[in-house]
């Protein structure tokens, strides 16, 4: 519950100016502090896994960056808030009920994401936007919010219980089409990239689910080639101009 608290009140920061980071890193604190207490008595285990090494050394560079900063105001609030990713990363991997904990943390971030991509959706069909920029101040940053929750959805679709393949597959479906009402560049090749990378780390589980990697992939190309011939600006554009 503090960690979606702190999901929530994040996406109302809009600068570095803006104070409303201070509620969402307090909210992380806490939740850390409440984990961190109980697993202290069981013994607090660090897994030794690259994404927690490259996890820790993106936090170690931003870090060095404040000695040789020229905006140190601004520097101090970007590592106050990238600061988020390692307590979390940390906060989650490391709690007694880890499994548990990470569930439904995934399940509540997805579902506000769920929500807000509904909002861009209004927004490019229902009054006719050009770019969807939904609850945040511009497309760029929903585009990095919903691929927060896509691809950990699609990864649900591939190699999820069989349970889950549905929701999961409706829920790809609705982040992938908010994605291209965003017309963000970066955000779609973030996640062209993403999904390589989960595949080649999936790539045992999508050997085995072979027709719902097929699946997932035509659904992509499918609503790729519908916004290319019937929106406002062309998705072909992210690799011959800047949008």
């Amino acid at each position: 519950v503090l960690i979606a608290a702190a999901f929530i009140f994040s996406l109302f920061f809009h600068g570095a100016q803006d104070i409303t980071y201070a509620p969402a890193l307090l909210l992380l604190l806490v939740a850390g502090l409440a984990v961190s207490f109980p697993a202290l008595r069981k013994g607090v285990i660090i897994p030794r896994h690259a994404c927690v090494w490259l996890t820790l050394a993106l936090w170690l560079y931003v870090s060095l960056n404040l000695i040789w900063t020229s905006v140190p105001f601004v520097s101090l609030v970007t590592w106050l808030n990238l600061s988020a990713l390692p307590l979390v990363l940390l906060l989650l991997i490391c709690a007694p009920d880890r499994n548990i904990l990470i569930r439904n943390t995934a399940c509540a971030i997805i579902g506000v994401t769920c929500i807000a991509a509904l909002y861009n959706l209004w927004q490019f069909f229902g009054i006719g936007m050009d770019r969807a920029s939904g609850i945040l101040p511009n497309p760029n940053n929903m585009a990095a919010l919903i691929n927060l929750s896509l691809l950990p959805a699609a990864a649900f679709w591939i190699a999820g219980p069989v349970r889950t393949r549905i929701p999961a597959a409706i829920v790809t479906i609705l982040l992938f089409t908010a994605l291209m009402t965003t017309g963000s560049r970066g955000g779609m090749l973030c996640a062209f990239v993403g999904l390589i990378t989960m595949a080649i780390i999936l790539r045992h589980p999508v050997r085995r689910s072979w027709k719902q990697a097929g699946l997932l992939l035509a659904t992509a190309v499918g609503i790729f080639i519908t916004f290319h011939r019937t929106c406002h600006w062309s998705p072909a554009q992210i690799f011959t101009s800047s949008l």
